[in-house]
């Protein structure tokens, strides 16, 4: 008779139960031994199955508890996250709304100043003018010859000090009743 093939199957004689459980790989085996057969176990081996049943179900419980723990967990950080960006955006909201009021207020600030200052050299210019046109007047008092032509040019100097005034022409005139009036022409 020839010799078996090294990776070839032999029959021991022997009987063995196999019983696949969940999970990979997981498997429960029993087998025929020297002093007891497989038939003579059979309470053992059933008890033994329920037993690993009960274990694989305690196992995927538990597995399944690390998994919602682990999800809730995850969702936990990930609300944080979003709060603390949210709290994060409401704050440099916040601290741009609070630059733009203060942007503002400085943007005012510094118009007012130019057109304060603007107004202010136009009434000083305006003021030169019209104490130039005086000056001419008082000048031109007893002259003959040129009074005509200067009083055009007088004239012209006060209606151009009345349109750069930011104040406005002060017309002083006497009334009817010797009073002063004023107004802003």
């Amino acid at each position: 008779m020839d010799e078996p093939a090294e990776f070839d199957v032999v029959d021991s004689g022997r009987l063995r139960l196999e019983i696949a459980r969940a999970g990979h790989d997981n498997r429960d085996t029993w087998t025929d031994t020297a002093r007891v057969r497989l038939e003579q176990r059979v309470a053992q081996i059933i008890q033994e199955f329920e037993a690993g049943v009960t274990a694989d179900e305690q196992q995927r419980r538990a597995a399944e508890a690390a998994r919602e723990k682990a999800a809730a967990e995850h969702r936990r950080r990930q609300e944080e996250a979003a709060a603390e960006r949210r709290r994060q955006e409401e704050a440099t909201l916040a601290q741009w709304h609070a630059a733009m009021a203060d942007a503002r207020v400085r943007a005012t600030d510094n118009i007012r100043a130019e057109t304060f200052r603007n107004a202010y050299q136009a009434r000083t210019t305006a003021a030169d003018i019209r104490a130039f046109c005086t000056a001419l007047e008082q000048a031109a008092e007893g002259r003959t010859g040129a009074g005509g032509y200067l009083a055009s040019w007088i004239a012209w100097g006060r209606a151009a000090a009345d349109r750069i005034d930011p104040c406005g022409f002060v017309n002083q005139t006497m009334s009817s009743t010797g009073g002063v009036q004023l107004g802003l022409g």
